[in-house]
């Protein structure tokens, strides 16, 4: 299932490769991960629709898509996989180029995944 950019306008996400690392390693189950990009492009979508005002407003947006994310351990899990460094890192770095791309250049990535269980 490819992930859809239907309805996102902002070029630089149009254009960007989500989790590219991941996508690249064959220990991350590939229907996995399409649902992680799946998750990244729908904060994107949420983003140009509810335009947050402040950092703030942002970080409750990215809290549903970071705990959409948490809820994938346990599959990813059951599939001989696990959210170790690279996934960690490459998602939280994801969520912070998307951050970047929108506007919001003052966003702490740390923020950005607080909820993350990964």
């Amino acid at each position: 299932m490819e992930a859809s950019r239907n309805g996102i306008t902002n070029e630089t996400m149009l254009a960007h490769a989500f989790v590219a690392p991941m996508r690249a390693d064959s220990f991350y189950p590939p229907r996995l991960v399409q649902q992680i990009e799946n998750t990244l492009l729908d904060l994107c979508r949420e983003i140009e629709t509810s335009k947050p005002a402040s950092l703030t407003e942002l970080y409750q947006v990215t809290r549903h898509a970071t705990e959409r994310i948490n809820e994938m351990t346990s599959l990813f899990s059951a599939l001989g996989s696990d959210f170790e460094t690279v996934a960690a890192e490459t998602i939280a770095l994801d969520f912070q180029f998307i951050a970047q791309s929108y506007g919001y250049h003052d966003a702490d990535i740390e923020q950005l995944v607080g909820y993350r269980t990964w």
